[in-house]
């Protein structure tokens, strides 16, 4: 089993999507990691109440019993998500 120490980190720089942002000011670096329970998204200077400074994931996506969600902290100083948001209507099966 993979351990959160040696889970798979991946890292990227975002570029803003707006019209007229295309200076190194319209930049944000983020990282993926992937832990065998979930996929954790951080960006650099974001975080979560629980974590250290710099180690921050304040996305994550969860396999929870049986339901795919998405889990948000939009609140640092919120210990729990202030966002949990069910994907199941997302399920391609359901397009009509």
């Amino acid at each position: 089993m993979i351990t959160p120490i040696h889970a798979p980190k991946l890292t990227q720089t975002i570029m803003d999507a707006g019209e007229g942002h295309d200076s190194i000011d319209d930049i944000q670096a983020c990282s993926v990691v992937i832990h065998p329970f979930a996929i954790e998204i951080g960006f650099e200077g974001y975080g979560e109440y629980g974590a250290a400074e710099g180690y921050g994931c304040p996305v994550r996506v969860e396999l929870y019993e049986g339901k795919l969600r998405l889990l948000v902290w939009a609140d640092i100083n919120s210990e729990d998500p202030t966002h949990t948001i069910e994907l199941n209507g997302a399920q391609e099966v359901r397009r009509e």
